[in-house]
């Protein structure tokens, strides 16, 4: 079974992805949206080492949109009051963006392995890797 194998080690929460400017609009205050320079920072070069790795692990691209896939991920801390929660959708955009992985991060299930807590080299471990199931069906052959 293909895997692709992807380590974060500059990871940021959900929590610092975007951030809220006041604007009026219609004569009206409202907040406005936008990505964080340092959310878009990671972006651009978690999207980059995605690519490489995905060339060096010789991951084959699956065009099927109903591919799913498990992300298997085990969890290093720097300390206990992190949740774990919050390390999914910025990556996730980031492998999409990538183009070489999946087609949409909707086909991603997440799986938490373990939390484990090490202060001198926080990280995220990423095992990636088809599911049998596409779509609705359980199997290609089922699904063909």
């Amino acid at each position: 079974m293909e895997k692709l194998k992807l380590v974060i080690t500059d990871f940021i929460s959900v929590n610092h992805y975007l951030a809220y400017r006041a604007i009026m609009k219609n004569g009206r205050p409202m907040a406005m949206s936008y990505k964080t320079q340092e959310a878009t920072r990671f972006h651009k070069n978690f999207t980059q080492y995605v690519k490489q790795q995905a060339k060096e692990q010789n991951w084959t691209t699956d065009p099927n949109p109903f591919q799913h896939y498990y992300v298997d991920a085990v969890f290093y801390f720097p300390r206990i009051d992190v949740d774990c929660n919050n390390y999914w959708k910025v990556p996730f955009d980031a492998i999409t963006d990538s183009g070489v992985v999946w087609v949409d991060d909707n086909m991603a299930c997440e799986r938490v392995i373990k939390v484990m807590y090490d202060a001198k080299n926080p990280r995220i471990e990423y095992t990636i890797y088809k599911t049998d199931f596409v779509g609705i069906f359980d199997t290609q052959e089922q699904m063909n």
